[in-house]
């Protein structure tokens, strides 16, 4: 079955020929009029690119690169002494990825998917008891509003399905405005170094200008008789586009450690995680809504939000056992019990919500989410006198877990979820910035703030800002065809073929014999790459 990765690059094929049918039919009706147009204005429009151009540079960047002439040289030589420092760890790292990866590539990339089928679940009285019987469920899940205040459960998020894989990031699809935007704004920053250069160091730049190449943008700068200038001015010029995306990176990475103090007066990050989407798939889709905030899970308090629920999550995955509850003793007076001799995936009788609790050689068909109120232990030591630790009977990597949710109408309830801890994960999406004056808020608002998840979005931007930045840096510090690294061989060589007198050939062939060995690595990893996107 196709995934919506599969499908966007012909969706944008389609667009790109259903753009350039209509402007041809308009051109030939105009006779030639919205041609012309372009031209005038510099734009080039063909199939899969849209280009402009222009040779004037931009007042407030000539005025910049002249005022601090002097600190911008300091500032650019700085950059270069950085860049060409990290050529060898680059083509390092680039070949310890490629053979690193080779391993991996057989197996498939990770992801959960939820069943083919919705999770059932059943609204409890204070009897237990479902007011119509429902079909026998593969996974159920439980709800009912404690009578005392709960620290407890809490509930889940994103599925862990990772689309096309590039070196340092990794991406959803649906957050694809987000790549592409940190894209354009990763090129631009990258060209604007090479222009602010050449500017401090007078070089001539004859063109600028921004592009689309089919789904992906992009900028350019062309600087005119680079070669002309002294080795000490040009290094400085080709790295300066470099010297801005790590720098870029840096900053994008120290801003997203300050996006909780400068979210602080809008929103909190203390003792819950708010629900910002429930998948229509979900099992949790008729208990839980969007808005709602999940205030523990397993026992545990989301004191921390988002990163504690999954640090709770990876302990009951990587758990051998499912963990069980405080019961009393005087439950279990017989070896077996009538629930525990039925198969798994049928109802238990006499209620959809009894369950086979064991201990030891002993058994007791229990209200499941009675138990679930309890103490969450491994041992008898865990528990209190009178009581010992009793699992539920489960099926194989299923665990019976206990979620606390505060709903926005309707108090404080328990979700008890019956299944593996990658579909619980996938269940819903969480925030840990809560909106302040989220009990003030109506409902529609509530949902409206936590479906928008701005904290959470600005995060994500800021993380792929950084990622292509220094993607791109580490892409144009390799020594490869087209890209920056070629310029900073052939600066170095031809300083080296000077100073040891070398031949020009024997220059030509160490130059290229350097350019080409890092295209194939670049080449290899960028393969990789789109082979682990198609997969």
């Amino acid at each position: 079955m196709a995934t919506t990765a599969t499908w966007l690059p012909l969706r944008a094929a389609l667009l790109w020929l259903l753009l350039i049918v209509v402007l041809k039919a308009l051109d030939a009706l105009l006779s030639g009029a919205i041609s012309a147009a372009l031209r005038s204005r510099r734009v080039t429009l063909k199939l899969f690119l849209l280009r402009f151009e222009s040779a004037s540079i931009p007042p407030c960047v000539a005025a910049f690169a002249a005022r601090y002439r002097r600190h911008l040289r300091s500032f650019f030589r700085c950059g270069a002494v950085i860049t060409l420092l990290l050529v060898p760890v680059v083509v390092s790292f680039l070949i310890l990825n490629l053979f690193h990866s080779l391993p991996f590539s057989s197996r498939p990339l990770p992801h959960t998917h939820l069943p083919n089928h919705a999770s059932h679940f059943a609204n409890l009285t204070s009897h237990h008891h479902p007011s119509a019987p429902l079909r026998p469920p593969r996974r159920r899940l439980l709800h009912l509003s404690p009578r005392a205040n709960i620290s407890a459960s809490t509930p889940p998020t994103s599925p862990i399905t990772v689309l096309p894989y590039l070196p340092t990031i990794q991406y959803a699809t649906s957050d694809l405005p987000l790549l592409l935007f940190a894209l354009l704004l990763s090129a631009l920053l990258h060209e604007l170094g090479h222009l602010l250069a050449a500017l401090t160091y007078r070089a001539q730049v004859s063109r600028i200008g921004i592009f689309v190449a089919f789904l992906f943008p992009g900028a350019f700068v062309t600087v005119q008789n680079l070669s002309h200038l002294p080795v000490k001015s040009q290094l400085p010029i080709a790295c300066a586009g470099v010297w801005h995306n790590l720098l870029t990176t840096l900053t994008a990475f120290t801003a997203i450690r300050l996006v909780p103090l400068l979210t602080l007066s809008l929103y909190s990050q203390s003792g819950a995680a708010i629900i910002t989407a429930v998948p229509p798939r979900s099992g949790l889709r008729n208990s839980v809504q969007t808005g709602d905030l999940l205030l523990a899970v397993a026992d545990t308090n989301l004191t921390h939000g988002v990163h504690t629920f999954q640090h709770v999550l990876t302990t009951l995955h990587s758990s051998p056992t499912a963990p069980g509850f405080c019961l009393p003793e005087r439950l279990f007076r017989h070896h077996d019990a009538p629930c525990c001799r039925m198969r798994q995936w049928r109802a238990f009788a006499p209620s959809h919500t009894t369950r086979c609790f064991t201990s030891a050689s002993r058994a007791a068909c229990i209200d499941a989410v009675k138990a679930a109120l309890q103490p969450i232990c491994q041992q008898n030591s865990d528990c209190a006198d009178n009581t010992r630790c009793a699992r539920p009977q489960l099926r194989p990597h299923d665990r019976l877990v206990v979620l606390t949710v505060r709903r926005k109408r309707g108090g404080v309830v328990r979700v008890l979820f019956d299944g593996t801890v990658p579909e619980l994960w996938a269940s819903v999406k969480l925030s840990s910035f809560v909106p302040r004056g989220w009990a003030l808020m109506t409902t529609w608002m509530v949902e409206w703030v936590a479906w928008l998840d701005l904290p959470d979005m600005l995060v994500r931007a800021l993380w792929y800002v950084a990622g292509i930045s220094l993607m791109l840096a580490a892409s144009n510090i390799a020594p490869a065809v087209f890209l920056d690294g070629e310029l900073f061989v052939e600066m170095v060589v031809a300083v080296v073929a000077r100073r040891w007198n070398w031949k020009e050939r024997r220059a030509v062939q160490v130059k290229q014999g350097i350019v080409w060995g890092g295209t194939a690595i670049v080449a290899a990893n960028v393969a990789l790459s789109l082979w682990f996107m198609t997969r």
